[in-house]
């Protein structure tokens, strides 16, 4: 199993996200994009944050993958699943009855919500498969702002969605959507790599740089127990991994 070392050279990044998180749990809508190569440690830094917040927050977290980039609305229905519970491997009743269930616990009045999310998972006799594809996306845009909505008036409430580079054109949209409503008590956070880009207004972007030899030295002596490692080994990592903490680590 790959070994993680200490975490190093985001303190800044960190800051900035619990700040965000101050303002949304103020009531402030607050959406943070994290930009960064491959390696360059933005789930590192979700992964840190959220343990710095986990005590008083919920947090709702989906991905996009490289097998689903033509599969519409995959990264939504990846929160949908994490947040109810659904496996890949449930049956359809047993995905019905998870998405009633958990939805109907998140909200009063599910029977408004449900249909839409229903026909994420192609679930026979959902009303949304029966309507067209641009007026299925307001549908479900109303649907998940509700759900989302529902969550936030309980208290603090954080949405990621992770990896957009690989994200489906349908879900671009239907985030860039949610990104000019004003979600009260809620940080929503997207990270992506360069290649993407994600310019709303109101977003505010993170953009990880490499670490510094500072940084690559505190990392690779955490790795290592030590109390120090030869400038060598320093320069030959740094060469080697472009100063990316995540290929350090492998």
């Amino acid at each position: 199993a790959r070994r993680q070392g200490r975490f190093v050279g985001r303190d800044g990044e960190l800051s900035l996200l619990r700040d965000e998180y101050e303002r949304a749990k103020g009531g402030t809508p607050s959406f943070v994009a994290i930009s960064g190569e491959a390696g360059a440690g933005k789930t590192r830094l979700l992964e840190e944050f959220r343990t710095r917040v986990a005590a008083d927050a919920t947090w709702l977290e989906g991905r996009a993958y490289p097998f689903a980039q033509n599969i519409p609305y995959y990264a939504i229905t990846d929160l949908i699943s994490n947040s109810v519970g659904i496996d890949e491997t449930d049956s359809a009743d047993t995905v019905r009855t998870k998405l009633v269930q958990g939805v109907s616990a998140l909200v009063e009045s599910p029977s408004e919500i449900l249909p839409p999310l229903l026909q994420l998972y192609d679930i026979e006799g959902s009303e949304g498969s029966s309507i067209d594809r641009e007026a299925y996306r307001g549908r479900l845009h109303q649907s998940l702002l509700a759900l989302v909505q529902s969550i936030a008036s309980r208290g603090p409430l954080v949405v990621v969605l992770q990896d957009l580079h690989w994200a489906d054109p349908s879900t671009v949209d239907i985030l860039r959507q949610l990104a000019s409503e004003p979600l009260s008590s809620t940080l929503t956070l997207y990270n992506y790599r360069p290649e993407f880009a994600f310019h709303e207004g109101g977003i505010r972007e993170i953009k990880l740089s490499e670490l510094s030899d500072r940084d690559t030295r505190d990392l690779v002596e955490s790795l290592l127990d030590a109390d120090t490692v030869p400038n060598e080994l320093v320069t030959f990592l740094d060469q080697r991994t472009g100063g990316h903490p995540f290929f350090m680590e492998e």
